[in-house]
């Protein structure tokens, strides 16, 4: 085992650099490229991309709680949710309790995915080299899934805006398989992006709300507006 310690990101909730920020993506989209269609997806092991808008979502307390499990993070699921509930607009609310998770992602590519692309996760190491750790959601998934939980957890990391991430993305991943997104694809992408982020970690952003943490308030004015969109779009 390597010790990486001195590779890892800082700590603190300041953004990273745009040339860091741009070095995590390129590499991001160069994995998603190569294992575009690969073999390995076939692999059983890997995750589902249905647990990227379960695991953390509206019914994960009951459904942990239904198989005997009771894990401690699950108590702050579930009091951040009822203060989602509280927060959202009431119009809001059935759509995320019943997403149309396979219209939203119907024909989206899939690849294999880290899952878990909080900076926390990664060490940049001499020679232009990233190091991935704590592999434990690696899944067979669009890349939407990855995008999604990448701006919903690093929200105060990010170095530009979350639509100016996303187009970043867009740019180094069309590079590395030397072929362009549709326009209609990448805003399907998007939209199942937004929905991953909310299903997973809508719930902690409504704590930080609660709580005044610096910045909520406009995290959760960005989550819910582009929630409603998709909502217009999906309906």
């Amino acid at each position: 085992m390597y010790d990486l310690s001195d590779y890892l990101f800082p700590d603190v909730r300041t953004p990273i650099r745009p040339a860091e920020e741009d070095f995590l993506l390129r590499k991001l989209g160069r994995m998603h490229a190569y294992y575009q269609q690969h073999e390995l997806l076939l692999q059983p092991w890997l995750a589902k991309q249905d647990i990227f808008f379960s695991s953390l979502g509206p019914h994960a307390v009951t459904e942990e709680r239904s198989t005997g499990h009771d894990h401690p993070i699950f108590v702050s699921v579930e009091e951040g949710w009822k203060l989602a509930w509280q927060f959202l607009p009431a119009g809001l609310r059935p759509f995320l309790l019943d997403p149309p998770v396979e219209r939203m992602t119907s024909g989206l590519q899939k690849t294999l995915i880290h899952g878990d692309s909080k900076l926390a996760n990664f060490a940049v190491l001499p020679g232009e080299k990233l190091a991935a750790f704590d592999w434990t959601m690696i899944a067979s998934a669009s890349p939407a899934c990855e995008l999604g939980w990448y701006i919903s957890v690093n929200a105060s990391r990010l170095a530009r805006s979350k639509e100016k991430v996303l187009g970043r993305y867009r740019e180094f991943f069309q590079e590395e398989t030397g072929s362009v997104i549709e326009n209609l694809v990448w805003e399907q992408m998007v939209d199942a992006a937004v929905l991953t982020g909310a299903t997973i970690l809508l719930w902690n952003k409504a704590l930080n709300l609660q709580k005044n943490i610096p910045g909520a308030k406009e995290e959760w004015s960005w989550w819910q507006n582009n929630i409603r969109k998709c909502k217009e779009k999906y309906r």
